[in-house]
């Protein structure tokens, strides 16, 4: 394992950025990232030296040069017996704030995001392009998480593109979650693997999809009779309005149905620590342990925790292999 340092960086009363080494009074600490619409968060636990945390200030982690986790104080717990608990989130904890929006036509889920993160006064980094364009809306009193949620969902709905938010120290990435993928193996060649192992139609499985148009005049039916016979019906239904014209209905059923005319598959897995996987990262799983899939199965991350306690360094993954929300 690389050498791990953390770094805590605040502010004097000078008004100058004063930066510290604290690895040597951390404890244990822990970083959970989510492609659901939550900060990451890092959990530290150090032993009080003299050292006032100040709320607000950034904590670092870093494995030999590489930035692992940069967040922002937003607890800090002191027991009497001089143990320290701090809580950061990264910068998307800053798209919980609200506030009010009126989107016009012509908006793709990357001109909202944008749109979000300058209102909220937040950088946007990199961003991979979308083409749907998004139906006009208006949030009243809205968190930027949600308002940028929902663009996700109906631009996955309408291209079978799903995007994710990557924080980049005090930037914010939009990227499509295909081009996260890695050449990361999961196997037992590194160390011991604990799996549990999910199958189910009972969450986002559909074997009837029923699109209806906006004056609720039209609409069409996609159905698979042979899922139908085995599993019952199991229905989708939605209403579109602008910008989905009536023509295009029958291509949007049919990529719903894509999405969802299948069973839904979750792995959560307790193995090795690997400090290039967080969640929306692609990996492979190819161990003898495990049967349910093909070996070398590709999975997105749908959450990562990071543990590292005692020179261990830990994950636990919950992983999906079909749709992601």
């Amino acid at each position: 394992m690389d050498e791990i340092k953390v770094i805590y960086a605040y502010m004097t009363e000078s008004g100058t950025t004063e930066e510290a080494d604290i690895t040597d009074i951390i404890t244990g600490f822990s970083i959970k990232t989510t492609i659901e619409a939550q900060p990451g968060v890092l959990s530290i636990t150090a032993i009080m030296d003299g050292f006032e945390f100040i709320l607000g200030s950034l904590l670092s982690i870093r494995a030999g040069d590489n930035a692992i986790f940069d967040g922002f104080i937003f607890s800090v717990t002191t027991s009497k017996s001089k143990v320290v608990t701090i809580q950061a989130y990264d910068v998307l904890r800053y798209l919980k704030n609200k506030d009010t929006y009126v989107f016009g036509k012509d908006m793709t889920a990357a001109d909202i995001f944008e749109t979000v993160c300058k209102r909220l006064e937040l950088e946007a980094g990199e961003i991979d392009e979308t083409s749907w364009k998004q139906p006009p809306n208006v949030y009243e009193n809205a968190g930027g998480f949600d308002i940028i949620r929902e663009a996700i969902e109906n631009t996955l709905t309408a291209e079978k593109k799903f995007f994710v938010l990557i924080p980049d120290r005090k930037k914010i990435n939009f990227k499509n979650i295909e081009n996260l993928r890695t050449d990361i193996v999961i196997d037992e060649e590194n160390g011991e693997i604990d799996f549990e192992h999910n199958a189910n139609i009972d969450q986002q499985t559909y074997n009837q999809i029923k699109i209806i148009s906006e004056d609720a005049k039209t609409w069409k039916v996609q159905r698979d009779d042979d899922h139908i016979k085995q599993w019952g019906l199991l229905q989708y239904s939605q209403k579109f309005g602008e910008p989905v014209k009536e023509d295009q209905l029958p291509e949007l059923a049919e990529k719903i149905a894509a999405l969802y005319n299948k069973p839904q598959q979750t792995l959560q897995l307790t193995c090795f620590g690997n400090w290039k996987i967080r969640a929306g990262s692609g990996v492979h799983v190819k161990f003898s342990g495990f049967k349910s899939f093909d070996n070398d199965q590709g999975y997105y991350v749908r959450e990562c925790t990071h543990t590292v306690s005692n020179g261990k360094h830990e994950m636990n993954l919950d992983l999906c292999a079909n749709n992601i929300i």
